[in-house]
């Protein structure tokens, strides 16, 4: 067993493809971890599955998952920070 406690909180990020016509799900704490859904709560509860079966994985071979990130964490970029902060201090200032 992990020291990851379940009910800590993984990121996921939600995209539409048009081409599939579906809401692709990526979780980047946990390599290779993605799944799409149909529609967007489809799609929450394919990516809380695919973290649940990511983390089984993990406990079967007895590796230690990453902890999750957070907002604030400084370990971690968003790029929306890092494409156009001009534009996010624009929106800020609105």
């Amino acid at each position: 067993m992990t020291d990851v406690p379940r009910e800590m909180h993984y990121t996921m990020i939600i995209e539409w493809d048009p081409r599939g016509d579906v809401f692709v799900v990526t979780v980047p704490e946990l390599p290779g971890c993605r799944t799409h859904g149909g529609t967007y709560e489809e799609a929450v509860r394919q990516g809380q599955d695919a973290i649940e079966s990511w983390l089984d994985g993990a406990d079967e071979d007895k590796h230690q998952p990453p902890k999750p990130r957070t907002y604030d964490d400084d370990r971690w970029t968003w790029p929306e920070l890092e494409v156009a902060p001009s534009r996010v201090a624009v929106l800020a200032r609105s």
